[in-house]
């Protein structure tokens, strides 16, 4: 997957996307060692992906990485349980260190998790990192789960065919539903962004007529020309800032001075 030169997907991210996920325990055990205030609750994930008790797995590890409402549709029992077991509130893990551990966590149990928990979670997730980049992780989940045979197709396809991956029905139109809406929020996060960049390309620009307009004061009869590209500068400043009655005054000085070349 080319992610160099993607806008706004974080370094790490692009790391990510570009290495194969690790063992699900491999990543546990790492972020054990390297996170001493989460080593509690990231054992109790061991003791039950270990156990292999994958709801159970799914309803902490969705605490872990607070996404509570992902525990078990927010069932009060499971999520007191939790709370109780590893605390309240949930272990501070790095954003990073969570992305790390879902694509793990999800390459490694599609075939044990129903897929619409793992997207649940992913979409929990990439509210946290720009939508362009949330675009780039959904190819790179797909491309890490394509060939794991789900044992909850037959759930959630409502017939006897298994498919691979997140390639049930419902998972389709949950991804279609979640790149929708992704692909506009990145137009949204986009125009926004020029927005602040035209702001400040203004900002800069009323900031050197400014210094031009200083500088003519210390001219003595100061030649029709610079009065006239100060006004016509001013005009086009006040036009793009949508401040039209400005603009035809500008507009006025600048023919007048022009005229008078």
């Amino acid at each position: 997957m080319e992610v160099d030169g993607v806008c706004d997907c974080p370094d790490w991210l692009q790391q990510l996307l570009k290495d194969p996920p690790q063992p699900f325990a491999a990543e546990l055990q790492a972020e054990a060692a390297a996170n001493p205030s989460a080593k509690a609750a990231i054992e109790y994930l061991q003791k039950l992906h270990e156990a292999k008790l994958y709801n159970e797995l799914t309803d902490a590890f969705a605490y872990c990485i607070q996404l509570s409402d992902s525990v078990d549709s927010s069932s009060t029992p499971q999520l007191q349980l939790l709370q109780s077991s590893l605390g309240l509130p949930p272990p501070s893990i790095a954003l990073d260190k969570q992305f790390k551990l879902f694509l793990s966590f999800a390459a490694e149990l599609v075939a044990q998790v129903d897929s619409l928990r793992i997207l649940k979670l992913c979409a929990g997730l990439l509210a946290d990192i720009p939508a362009e980049a949330g675009l780039l992780f959904i190819e790179k989940l797909k491309a890490e789960t394509q060939n794991k045979k789900s044992s909850h197709s037959k759930l959630l396809q409502g017939d006897s065919q298994q498919e691979k991956g997140l390639s049930s029905a419902a998972a389709r139109c949950f991804l279609h539903a979640l790149k929708s809406y992704l692909i506009a929020k990145t137009q949204q996060q986009q125009q926004q962004q020029q927005e602040e960049q035209q702001l400040q390309q203004l900002q800069q620009a009323q900031e050197l007529l400014e210094a031009a307009k200083k500088q003519l004061k210390d001219i003595r009869s100061p030649d029709p020309i610079l009065h006239s590209f100060i006004h016509r500068a001013q005009a086009e400043i006040d036009k793009a800032r949508n401040k039209y009655g400005d603009f035809c005054r500008e507009t006025l000085f600048f023919l007048a001075y022009t005229s008078a070349k």
